[in-house]
């Protein structure tokens, strides 16, 4: 059997519906729902500004909302606060990283040799760039790619960058970026994230490792950075402290929690209680309370603490919330 033709009016009016109930404030829930609207835009498909809806970012969409009102998985609310408001075109520097070859980006690349870092021994070292120089293969040679003439000469790629006048700015640009990240990891993320350099290790005889896979751990080390980049956005600034004064409790209709929220999940609850099995009921609910407002202005504050944004001198700053307590003066700008 033929699919059923999507719907596209009675969705969008589902996901207005389930905009209304989310636990938010006012003025991020009409910021979502103009989304939605500028999502379900149609017209005419030759034009790209009027390209329709989707059915899968519908599916997304809905999905993660359903998250949050009938799961009540309220961890989904930063995720739907990122795609509420980081919603602008990453920057020419960034669009030029990600579509270049990993090829390109060899003689830029901060690079470690970890003999280097592990002994002085000038014998050592002198037999491991020597064994670097003769490497046949002219695409892996360090000693041909820097133009070196002797072993004595050595490699300079102990955290050093090309002077490449094209790609320069662009890597000056990743480095900062990717080094707030680094800095900041404890509040940004529960996994570890790596240096940026990418480290070759030795053979088992003291020995470069194959040209192969010193070129794999490069290629692996810039895909793992463009994720990185890719998950972790800015915020604008002015939308920071627009959240920052949400978190706060600024006064105001559009700092208004949705009272919708507490309507609905007092209702939902309620027929729970009296459908569901009591052992089910338990098992998924293991908390029956209601978050209240000063519950979803913590879940603001804890988004804002963690956030970056493009400060007006071009540079990524962390929030100048800096910790979930911080209420004084320094909070607001």
């Amino acid at each position: 059997m033929p699919k059923p033709a999507w719907r596209v009016l009675e969705s969008y009016k589902q996901l207005c519906r389930q905009a209304n109930r989310l636990p938010l404030d006012r003025g991020t829930i009409s910021r979502f729902l103009a989304l939605v609207k500028l999502e379900f835009r149609t017209g005419s498909p030759l034009k790209s500004s009027q390209i329709p809806v989707s059915r899968k970012k519908y599916n997304l969409l809905s999905q993660q909302l359903d998250s949050i009102l009938i799961e009540e998985k309220y961890d989904e609310v930063q995720d739907l606060l990122d795609v509420i408001y980081k919603r602008e075109p990453p920057p020419s520097w960034l669009r030029e990283f990600n579509e270049l070859n990993y090829t390109q980006m060899k003689g830029i690349w901060p690079q470690v040799h970890l003999i280097r870092e592990l002994t002085k021994d000038a014998e050592v070292i002198s037999k491991y760039n020597k064994s670097l120089e003769l490497e046949k293969n002219e695409d892996f040679s360090m000693m041909r790619h820097f133009s070196l003439t002797s072993a004595k000469e050595g490699l300079s790629l102990v955290r050093s960058y090309s002077q490449s006048p094209d790609l320069k700015p662009m890597m000056k640009s990743v480095s900062s970026l990717y080094n707030l990240l680094l800095d900041n990891q404890s509040k940004l993320s529960r996994s570890k994230i790596q240096s940026l350099e990418v480290v070759y290790p030795t053979n088992r005889f003291a020995l470069p490792i194959s040209p192969h896979k010193r070129d794999r751990m490069l290629r692996d080390k810039i895909a793992s950075v463009r994720n990185l980049l890719h998950q972790y956005k800015p915020i604008p600034k002015h939308d920071l402290q627009r959240l920052i004064d949400v978190s706060l409790g600024k006064e105001g209709a559009q700092y208004e929690i949705n009272p919708n929220f507490y309507k609905y999940m007092i209702k939902k609850h309620r027929i729970e209680k009296q459908e569901m099995n009591i052992a089910v009921l338990r098992k998924l609910r293991q908390k029956h309370l209601v978050p209240n407002e000063n519950n979803i202005r913590k879940w603001f504050r804890a988004y804002v603490v963690k956030q970056f944004y493009l400060d007006d001198d071009g540079q990524h700053k962390m929030s100048w919330m800096q910790n979930y307590y911080d209420i004084g003066p320094s909070s607001t700008r």
